[in-house]
């Protein structure tokens, strides 16, 4: 499926899945725990990080090539 799910967030990050990849985002206002362990958060495929950059990390092991990858994300109306 080509959705968005909010998966947790917390520890000024968000974990999210956009279509079949997910994803770990700064998230300012997160400022409570994450509900979910470390090892469900560390099984993401990417990872923003922000810095003079501002990056993304491929955290997988299949090694994905960031600048051609794209996907479709469905919108309810």
């Amino acid at each position: 499926m080509n959705k968005y799910t909010l998966i947790d967030s917390g520890n000024l990050k968000k974990l999210e899945k956009f279509g079949p990849y997910t994803i770990i985002r700064p998230c300012l206002q997160a400022v409570w725990r994450s509900k979910l362990k470390k090892d469900i958060w560390e099984q993401a495929d990417f990872i923003f990080v922000r810095d003079s950059k501002n990056k993304w990390l491929d955290n997988s092991k299949s090694k994905k090539d960031l600048k051609n990858l794209s996907w479709t994300i469905d919108v309810d109306k």
